[in-house]
């Protein structure tokens, strides 16, 4: 698939389940490919609901992309936010 498979471990398409994000079910099914509990597993996104609300019910760990700086009423709900991709590691450094 677009050569992502190559990149990461578990690529867990929405349409070809038949949900979407927040669906609990997706995370589910990535965490168990990726055989990890949810405290182990960190979520980029960068909408709200779909993003945050649904790995952080399940106990993971979420990161916002907010690259515009207009979700500032969701930063509290997020772990880290973020600027950019390019941001990512670093704050995985600090999770």
């Amino acid at each position: 698939m677009f050569g992502f498979d190559e990149v990461f471990d578990s690529i867990v398409v929405s349409g070809e389940l038949g949900f979407r994000k927040p669906n609990p079910l997706l995370f589910r099914r990535a965490l168990s490919e990726l055989g990890v509990p949810p405290e182990s597993a960190v979520m980029v996104g960068d909408t709200f609901l779909a993003d945050l609300v649904g790995p952080k019910n399940l106990g993971m760990w979420a990161i916002l992309i907010d690259a515009d700086g207009n979700q500032r009423e969701n930063h509290r709900e997020a772990d880290f936010v973020v600027r950019g991709v390019g941001e990512v590691g670093e704050a995985l450094k600090v999770l």
